[in-house]
């Protein structure tokens, strides 16, 4: 598969986000690829089941509206390093951490690094590939396999939860534009991120700043249930919009 497509597949998705539908020969000006060429990408995308064709045109699919966690992962990339950066002071030796499905909480990975003897929680399993190289020992939540987020949810990831008492848990979020806390474009992930700030002493939500421009379809909590929100520097109304949170960390 060339690198060269995917990548181009990738930016019709991010672009499909922004405007459910667009014409086919202004993408493929836009891309500076022929039609014939834009049409084999729009044929992979609709095998996926991400959108949908007519003619002349390609179409958001209902319901796709979260990108895949490949997209996400190339997003504000040295934002999210900053994010990471300053969340791993928040982690201590030999606690139990947990990790949310998202590029964000991704990026926190490579810091472990500089910590010793953690067990390292998350449904996520590209967290769980991006952790084998390091020194910790890892929890994979147990449940039904969310291919598009690479992540597992459902009754099993709940009921294995229950079992875990964690010290740090670093959360995401698709956005909270209008929102009074965090939201996701996934349904399945809804209760477990729920259970997860309930079986948690200390709860970080982790967001760059391009979260306060988006919103997701569920909202999963409020900016009152978390410890402390870690963010990039923000004006004085975009701090207004999360000023419920106990504490607003700027990375």
């Amino acid at each position: 598969m060339s690198k060269n497509n995917e990548k181009r597949r990738n930016e019709i998705l991010k672009k499909l986000q922004q405007q459910p539908s667009l014409r086919i020969k202004e993408l493929a000006e836009f891309f500076q690829v022929t039609t014939e060429t834009l049409r084999k990408d729009l044929f992979v995308l609709e095998q996926r089941g991400q959108v949908n064709k007519t003619h002349g045109y390609v179409h958001r699919k209902d319901g796709y509206d979260e990108l895949p966690i490949e997209v996400k992962v190339e997003e504000n990339t040295e934002l999210k390093d900053q994010i990471a950066r300053k969340a791993i002071e928040f982690v201590t030796d030999y606690s139990v951490v947990y990790l949310d499905p998202g590029s964000t909480t991704l990026s926190i990975v490579r810091y472990f690094a500089l910590k010793k003897g953690c067990t390292i929680v998350t449904p996520s399993i590209r967290i769980v590939q991006s952790l084998l190289a390091l020194k910790h020992e890892i929890l994979l939540i147990g449940g039904l396999i969310q291919k598009k987020g690479s992540t597992t949810t459902g009754a099993f990831a709940l009921d294995n939860l229950k079992h875990v008492k964690i010290d740090t848990a670093f959360m995401g979020t698709d956005g909270f534009k209008d929102c009074q806390g965090p939201t996701t474009f996934s349904f399945q992930e809804l209760s477990v991120k729920q259970k997860v700030i309930e079986q948690s002493k200390q709860k970080i939500l982790v967001c760059d700043r391009s979260k306060f421009f988006k919103t997701g379809t569920y909202p999963f909590a409020r900016f009152s249930d978390y410890d402390k929100i870690i963010t990039n520097p923000i004006d004085s109304k975009e701090k207004a919009m999360i000023d419920s949170a106990k504490e607003i960390v700027i990375a």
